[in-house]
């Protein structure tokens, strides 16, 4: 993931405007999903980042080093709202 084609991936799905992530990222941003994000729109890292979020709680490191993950899967889970998740992400320091 943090290798050149790891982090290139990440850029291009980011940076590209025919991205499904970055179209539901700037949809996200703009308020569509003030409820949360309901489980019909298909999100590609959110199973992918539970199970990785699963991992690091399971090797007891420290949550400083995983932070805006389990503030995100709280967005996931309905838990906070993406305002919150944005202000803490902007506001808060680790």
């Amino acid at each position: 993931m943090f290798h050149y084609c790891g982090i290139g991936d990440f850029g291009l799905t980011a940076l590209n405007d025919l991205s499904r992530n970055r179209t539901l990222g700037l949809l996200i941003g703009k308020g569509f999903f003030n409820e949360g994000i309901p489980n019909k729109v298909v999100l590609e890292g959110r199973i992918a980042m539970s199970i990785i979020l699963k991992k690091l709680i399971e090797s007891e490191m420290p949550e400083t080093g995983y932070h805006m993950m389990l503030q995100l899967d709280k967005v996931f889970a309905g838990d906070t709202d993406i305002a919150k998740f944005v202000d803490k992400m902007i506001n808060e320091r680790y």
